[in-house]
């Protein structure tokens, strides 16, 4: 602001509602907050307070309440946290202690919580993990730098003894570097190069047998570069390039006779280089693409050659109106675009019925966080709410609320980083009650009234669980939805 350096805000998106939340580095030098990431209901973030370094804070939106959650290398230096997920009721991230080199941490909120979860690379500089975190199949998995054995696929339950090497794909000291790691159901797709067949699409169930590449789309030594990993119903979509069609969308359902050419966009040796892919929910993927007809332009696909499509061309003809940035906020698709005549402005496009998952659930175990999707509520149709991981014979109530509230209520009272993530000051009501099964997974279907006035309405949904006898509340993440075609 010109007095107090970079430092930390908070907005409830109202001028009187903007304001320091503290100033950290005191005066004009900054603190320089970075990767902010929400837990609970609270805020977790790197600062510098001018007097230790780059370390790891915490925000509940109060001056008083913003304070560095642990000072792990002491002194001016700094640990550098970075690269957070949140998994299992705690963020996970890698730090440097000064003594140990950058590892693998975790936190719960708390100083005392917060700890080195692994010693992977012993010595000063540390295996650096990262990738980013992914959560598949109970577990974490990223990669890690061992003396030894290069950078490789790792995965972690949390434990130091759980912490070890999935697979060494290039033998030896050299690397695979695992990358833009994402899972799908019960598989976790990456990009590896083994040292043979260059940088190509992987896939691994966890297992050291069951991580193998998934195709050599461009044979030999060669590398197809997939990038821009991205689920879509049950499959991956991505970016590559077999050396023939140029950079195009392709699709895999993990195996080899599965992972095809999407569409050619631009034809022939030219690429389209598609871009921004922006899941709208359970049934399409928008993205930037180009042709020598059309230009930079939005495109979506629903995973099938026929209905990947250009939805609209802002600039007419060859020019591209190149949009970029795209994300679904309030059941639109905000992106940046080029007109012709009014230059570079921010545009919106709505996507038809779409869901969007938000926050996190809340658990009284450490082990059990009960999460709650949803499909696209197409108008005169039927959309589907699937809960998983909540506790056998727990009480379920499904929760709807209408107009939806970006601003989580917090439910302390109820349980630890219990938020609410339906509007409680306007009309809300429950949807159904049901005893959770032994599995602890389920399923409901509900019709989405046959109104074309209902178009754009947004509701949301969370499910509350009754733990009996003891009367706890556990609580699953939020889900956002869209009606629409």
């Amino acid at each position: 602001d010109g007095v107090h350096g970079y430092e930390l805000w908070a907005t409830d998106g109202t001028p009187p509602g903007t304001f320091l939340v503290k100033d950290i580095r005191s005066g004009p030098g900054s603190s320089v907050p970075a990767n902010l990431l929400a837990f609970g209901n609270k805020i977790l973030f790197r600062a510098n307070d001018g007097m230790k370094g780059n370390e790891l804070w915490i925000s509940d939106g109060s001056a008083a309440g913003t304070t560095m959650l642990k000072d792990i290398r002491p002194g001016l230096s700094g640990s550098f946290p970075n690269d957070y997920s949140d998994w299992k009721g705690k963020v996970y991230f890698r730090a440097n202690d000064g003594k140990h080199g950058t590892e693998l941490w975790a936190t719960d909120g708390t100083a005392a919580g917060t700890l080195m979860v692994a010693n992977i690379s012993p010595g000063a500089s540390g295996s650096h993990p990262g990738g980013p975190f992914v959560a598949m199949g109970g577990k974490l998995y990223f990669h890690a730098d061992k003396s030894g054995q290069g950078t490789e696929l790792w995965v972690t339950d949390g434990t130091s003894a759980g912490t070890t090497l999935v697979k060494d794909i290039r033998s030896g000291s050299s690397s695979s570097y695992p990358s833009h790691l994402t899972a799908i159901g019960n598989k976790l797709f990456f990009t590896a190069d083994d040292g043979t067949n260059g940088r190509e699409l992987w896939v691994t169930n966890g297992t050291a047998a069951g991580t193998t590449r998934v195709k050599d789309i461009r044979n030999g030594p060669f590398s197809s570069f997939p990038t821009k990993l991205t689920p879509l119903n049950g499959k991956l979509v991505f970016s590559a390039s077999n050396g023939i069609k140029g950079f195009e969308p392709w699709i895999s359902d993990g195996t080899s006779a599965g992972t095809t050419l999407l569409k050619d966009i631009n034809s022939g040796l030219g690429s389209s280089y598609p871009f921004w892919f922006t899941r709208t929910g359970s049934r399409y993927l928008f993205f930037a693409a180009s042709n020598s007809a059309n230009g930079s332009e939005l495109w979506r696909t629903d995973g099938t050659t026929a209905g990947t499509v250009m939805i609209t061309e802002v600039r007419q003809g060859k020019a591209s109106s190149y949009p970029s940035n795209l994300t679904l906020s309030k059941g639109q698709i905000m992106m940046k675009a080029t007109d012709p005549i009014k230059g570079s402005e921010l545009f919106k496009y709505f996507p038809g019925a779409n869901t969007k998952i938000v926050g996190r659930p809340c658990s009284t175990s450490a082990t059990r966080f009960p999460t709650l999707v949803g499909s696209d509520p197409v108008i005169g149709s039927t959309m589907s709410l699937h809960g998983k991981g909540a506790k056998p014979g727990a009480v379920g109530i499904q929760l709807v609320g209408a107009q939806v509230n970006n601003n989580a209520l917090p439910l302390g009272n109820l349980g630890t980083n219990c938020v609410s993530y339906i509007n409680q000051h306007s009309f809300w009501m429950p949807l159904s009650a049901f005893k959770v099964p032994a599995s602890g997974s389920w399923t409901q279907k509900h019709p989405v009234p046959n109104n074309a006035t209902l178009k754009g309405v947004r509701v949301a949904f969370q499910t509350w669980y009754i733990i009996l006898p003891a009367h706890q509340v556990e609580m699953s993440n939020g889900v956002f939805s869209t009606l629409g075609n």
